[in-house]
């Protein structure tokens, strides 16, 4: 059995998940094997907005640097990501 991960919209949504689990559920019964289920809202990381935002902003830095793109974002990866606790 393969994992499915599923995004519920409306209820059509709801009931394609529904269909999934009950089809696997009765095959891993079978077999004398468990499903597990983990529900939980979704959270996006960015909004496109923010993405544009800071692509826009490290163009245009590394056109004042002069630099390439890679090795600005390794530096601001590690520079301001990083943690040190």
């Amino acid at each position: 059995m393969n994992q499915a991960v599923f995004t519920i919209k409306d209820h059509s949504d709801k009931t394609k998940t529904l269909s999934y689990l009950h089809t696997n559920y009765s095959q891993t019964n079978f077999e004398g094997k468990l499903l597990v289920v983990t529900i939980k809202p979704f959270e996006k990381d960015k909004s496109n907005a923010q993405n544009f935002y800071i692509d826009l902003w490290m163009t245009q830095w590394i056109k004042h640097q002069g630099t390439d793109k890679d090795s600005e974002h390794l530096y601001f990866t590690k520079e301001i990501l990083s943690t040190n606790l």
